[in-house]
């Protein structure tokens, strides 16, 4: 069998290539990928290939490179010894950008009735989220700034709701994205730079500042201003990881204030269940399908572009030259059949 795969060949270089797929074993599954989501920051950084040595993208990122970790798909064969999944189902996993891929049964999970596959598309951009928000232990009565609204700043901006934050403030100079942070559930939306909201801040909290504020954007100049908008004995939660380290800069104001920098990665979940940290990936999944069961998570309004996996080369391009108009961009495999 052979399958039309996304590949980066090269820096700022993207083909389609056919490519045999792997016989099945035992434990692993065959699929046939129905939707997959770009994740716009990271994957546009793996295609312009500029990183420090030395940085977790330095490692990573080796062309020629297999974009994309958000899919859905339908299980088409099973192997022997698998029994959590069966042909038929639609499963949610982080495989790349392939029309059909063998995946060990262990790394696709099950999407519930009631979830909709374009909505389980999101579930490993869903998860990145949790875990910021979850290490950064939102109370009632918080009050939250999230700087960026792309993907992962529009969920982070959801769970900061569900979690009972009084305030959400919402930070991006993209008119678009700032704008679309209200159906995620700001309380209020500052369309500039952050380092342009302190004043505005101060003016909604009364010159409280923020108890928490995230940093979902990946440039290194923001830490900087994130810790200059936190409250002393405050909260940074660091989600996006810059590609220039060394520029970095944590700001004034961290010791003198006290400020906790809490650093969160999608794929730090708990190896294994257990009783004193249960959030394996799992379970991570688990939530986000249900909240989005429960309709408390959105996706739908996320989703600015839907595509053919043919026009890859074209659609990385745009994003690469200008992605202020795209949000959620999806392949959709289905088109080639």
């Amino acid at each position: 069998m052979k399958s039309l795969n996304i590949l980066f060949t090269a820096p700022r270089k993207v083909e389609l290539v056919e490519e045999e797929v792997p016989q099945l074993k035992e434990d692993q599954v065959l699929c046939r990928t129905e939707r997959s989501l770009i994740s716009i920051g990271t994957e546009t950084r793996c295609l312009e290939g500029k990183f420090e040595p030395g940085t977790n993208w330095a490692s990573w990122v080796k062309y020629p490179f297999r974009p994309g970790y958000d899919n859905t798909a339908v299980v088409l064969e099973v192997g022997s010894a698998v029994t959590n999944v069966k042909p038929g189902d639609r499963v949610a996993s982080g495989a790349q950008h392939r029309q059909y891929f063998v995946r060990g049964a262990a790394n696709v999970q099950k999407i519930p009735d009631g979830v909709d596959m374009a909505d389980a598309t999101w579930i490993d951009i869903l998860r990145v989220a949790q875990n910021v928000v979850r290490k950064c232990q939102i109370q009632m009565g918080d009050t939250v700034v999230v700087i960026g609204q792309g993907p992962i700043g529009q969920m982070v901006t959801q769970f900061a709701r569900i979690c009972g934050a009084m305030r959400i403030i919402t930070v991006d100079p993209m008119a678009a994205r700032a704008e679309m942070s209200w159906k995620s559930g700001a309380t209020h939306v500052l369309t500039c730079g952050a380092d342009e909201a302190k004043e505005a801040l101060l003016e909604i909290t009364g010159d409280k500042l923020a108890d928490i504020v995230f940093d979902t954007t990946g440039y290194h100049k923001v830490l900087a201003w994130a810790v200059d908008l936190t409250r002393v004995y405050g909260k940074v939660g660091l989600v996006g990881d810059t590609v220039n380290p060394s520029l970095q800069a944590i700001g004034a104001g961290v010791v003198s204030k006290s400020i906790s920098v809490i650093g969160a990665h999608g794929a730090m979940t708990a190896p294994s269940d257990n009783p004193f940290y249960p959030w394996t990936q799992k379970f991570t999944n688990e939530i986000s399908m249900e909240y989005i069961a429960q309709k408390r998570i959105r996706c739908d309004h996320l989703i600015s572009h839907t595509v053919s996996p043919m026009q890859a080369p074209e659609i990385y391009e745009a994003l690469l030259t200008d992605r202020s108009s795209y949000l959620g961009v999806v392949f959709d495999w289905s088109l080639l059949q």
